[in-house]
């Protein structure tokens, strides 16, 4: 019997339910807990849809683009070393962002293929 049936059946009878009943409130949050767990827990079934690639992006070769944006890094790079502004590799923060950059850049040719 469902657990609403069971407690229609009680409440006509007149009778309270009781305390050791197999479907208490706790177990039954605990229950809906470890589903929603299990079902965060479940890769995505399917990828987005980003729709079709920009024809602006045929206007620069990637090679001249990609070229261009190393000298930007570089250069902001060298524009924050100078003003003092960098954290250094071993704080905290700047491990945490290369641990999640290790774990999602292998996934990034899906929506950005070279």
């Amino acid at each position: 019997m469902c657990l609403l049936c069971d407690l229609k059946t009680a409440q006509a009878a007149g009778s309270a339910p009781r305390p050791g009943h197999a479907w208490s409130s706790r177990r039954a949050f605990v229950l809906a807990g470890a589903a929603a767990a299990v079902s965060a827990a479940l890769p995505a079934a399917a990828q987005v849809d980003v729709g079709k690639s920009s024809s602006l992006r045929k206007l620069v070769p990637a090679d001249q683009l990609e070229a261009a944006a190393s000298q930007q890094y570089v250069q902001v790079m060298q524009e924050a070393q100078g003003k003092q502004v960098l954290l250094p590799t071993s704080h905290p923060q700047v491990q945490r962002l290369q641990t999640i950059a290790r774990r999602i850049i292998p996934h990034t040719p899906a929506w950005n293929p070279r």
